[in-house]
């Protein structure tokens, strides 16, 4: 559904337009016809698609020196790591045909990326005493959390039929009996949201969280990304045919001047300040940057608009790196994990010598929500020491030495302001409608206006076809 604006509205746009783009770069004469902010995965999507359709008069500006968006990896203790996205999430690892392909994954088959097949079931838990607990444990009530979830389906359809409002997952549960009481139920709690989703289930909107059809639609499994040219060698395989010419890298938007037959978009680059034109524009930034404000949007994005980005939340879902002189893990399961009295305290850690051969010493802290902010923004020196002391309730005193430590600025900067987005209570259909909308010849695309995959980076993919198919109907090309 795409919205109308009035008559006026866009006359006085395109007045405004047509002043401000007098200074510099000229609606008249574009730069292209579509420009893409951003060249992560949804915005080289997008171009993708309109380049396979004809449509190849377009340039992405990329802020960043590199393709990728979230999709983005360091080299650590001598492999690379992904900071962002890391997993291929929805995929029928079985091949038995019951599911639709994930696009991420034919892509990681068409590129030949490397990827290890992630069982959350081949965990090792340890208590708050450091002995280890099988999962089997009574004490850990798996069936009825397994129990809770499928009756909060339920409660969420009759609750949706009969016309009541929208309550928190977390609430939703409690109806459902699920009310966690031990350390033992704070653990199952976050290790069966919080760890694939990212927020908590206090967070999170009941009737929203059953729209995610991730692994309805594609499977139950999970895959790590371990190759080398990185996750975001995906983008450049999908910009192959285009990445020399059409991506502008370190080419950062600061504002975007807007209306009904034309976008601009004042940028700075290494030769200075420039502004570049075109008659559509799709903004990829992140959910967490449009509501920042980081890039000013010019006129002022209506009410409408605002009211439905503020509707989402963004969550923080943080992998901090930790390299030692030696190895003193658990080396034959794919997750250790942690029992504590304070929920989502340093509750899980991934042994990276389950993915890569070479045997860093390394272990990945996963942290989510609230916990991950916390330890994102606060100086690395205490981020090391509480992984240290968790470490210690599981493994006693320590005699390695922490050799270094990666922690990633997700939450403070500009370029993302957090990790992905969430729904958060009251958001319904009409809010990711809105979200997704263009205004005038401004278009959005993103993990955050995907509402069957949100958070996901097919999410993302997905998003960036969607627009892409307005902007060609627009065109008249398809």
């Amino acid at each position: 559904m795409r919205r109308k604006k009035p008559l006026l509205m866009l006359v006085a746009l395109e007045m405004l337009l047509v002043n401000n783009c007098n200074a510099r770069g000229t609606c008249e004469s574009p730069d292209a016809r579509v420009l893409i902010f951003g060249a992560g995965m949804s915005g080289v999507s997008a171009a993708r698609a309109l380049y396979d359709k004809g449509l190849t008069d377009f340039i992405i500006l990329e802020a960043r020196g590199e393709v990728g968006g979230r999709m983005r990896s360091t080299e650590f203790a001598g492999v690379k790591v992904e900071l962002g996205a890391n997993w291929i999430m929805g995929v029928d690892g079985s091949t038995s045909g019951n599911y639709k392909d994930n696009p991420i994954w034919a892509l990681k088959q068409q590129s030949g990326l490397r990827a290890e097949l992630s069982n959350p079931y081949n965990v090792v838990v340890y208590n708050s005493s450091g002995a280890q607990v099988p999962m089997s444990a009574s004490k850990y009530r798996w069936a009825d959390i397994s129990t809770a979830y499928k009756k909060v389906a339920e409660l969420s359809r009759k609750r949706q039929a009969s016309g009541e409002e929208d309550i928190t997952l977390k609430d939703a549960l409690a109806l459902t009996g699920w009310v966690p009481s031990t350390p033992e139920d704070h653990f199952v709690d976050w290790y069966q949201y919080d760890r694939g989703e990212g927020p908590s289930p206090n967070d999170v909107s009941l009737y929203r969280s059953q729209g995610d059809r991730t692994y309805k639609d594609f499977g139950p499994d999970a895959f790590y990304v371990s190759d080398q040219r990185g996750f975001a060698y995906l983008v450049e395989y999908l910009s192959k045919d285009f990445i020399h010419r059409a991506i502008r890298l370190n080419t950062r938007v600061h504002s975007i001047h807007y209306s009904n037959s034309c976008v601009c978009a004042d940028v700075t680059d290494k030769t200075g300040a420039k502004r570049y034109c075109g008659r559509y524009g799709v903004s990829t930034f992140s959910l967490g940057v449009l509501q920042s404000k980081d890039v000013i949007f010019n006129p002022k994005l209506p009410k409408w608009k605002t009211d439905a980005i503020n509707m989402f939340g963004v969550t923080m879902y943080l992998k901090v790196f930790v390299q030692f002189n030696i190895t003193f893990w658990n080396t034959d399961v794919h997750y250790v994990g942690r029992v504590t009295s304070a929920r989502g305290d340093y509750p899980l850690f991934i042994p990276l010598n389950q993915v890569f051969d070479q045997h860093p010493h390394v272990l990945i802290a996963v942290l989510a929500g609230d916990n991950a902010y916390k330890a994102s923004s606060q100086d690395p020196s205490i981020t090391k020491q509480e992984v240290l002391n968790a470490l210690k309730t599981v493994y006693g005193n320590i005699r390695a030495e922490l050799v270094d430590i990666l922690v990633p600025s997700w939450a403070s900067d500009p370029l993302y302001r957090g990790a992905y987005s969430y729904p958060k209570v009251h958001a319904n259909h009409q809010s990711y409608v809105d979200l997704a909308a263009p205004v005038g010849s401004l278009f959005f695309a993103g993990e955050a206006m995907c509402e069957e995959y949100f958070g996901y980076v097919h999410g993302a993919y997905t998003s960036g076809l969607n627009t892409a198919s307005a902007i060609l109907e627009e065109e008249h090309l398809i």
